[in-house]
């Protein structure tokens, strides 16, 4: 409806702003926190994973709405405005490659820091 009134860029990021924030809410409001995040369908993608250590689930989930959002709107554009059209498309594919991009150079760098982690456990009952 946005863009049918002319708010491309309200548009663009009204569905990945209601979704986050549904998603927010959910995690200040239910017992199992994100666990119920778009964002978890991306776990095995490192590159894309690696926005998470900057907004956490919720970045994530924004970027992976917003790029349908563009592609969706360049293609309803295309016809009446094909300039918006390219502009909005190139707006959601450059951000999930500024993202991709951010994600592969983290990946690349050293790890500088090493954490120790110690167990301790028993199979004795506490008496």
């Amino acid at each position: 409806m946005l863009v049918l009134r002319g708010a491309v860029r309200s548009g663009l990021v009204a569905l990945p702003a209601v979704w986050v924030t549904s998603e927010y809410v959910r995690n200040l409001t239910t017992p199992h926190g994100s666990a119920g995040s778009l964002a978890y369908s991306q776990l095995r993608f490192l590159p894309f994973l690696q926005l998470a250590s900057i907004t956490g689930p919720w970045g994530m989930s924004f970027v992976l709405l917003l790029f349908p959002a563009a592609i969706a709107i360049g293609l309803h554009l295309r016809q009446t405005s094909p300039k918006r059209a390219l502009q909005v498309a190139g707006a959601g594919i450059g951000v999930v490659a500024a993202v991709l991009v951010f994600g592969a150079v983290r990946l690349a760098m050293p790890m500088t820091e090493t954490a120790r982690v110690g167990l301790i456990t028993s199979d004795e009952k506490a008496r």
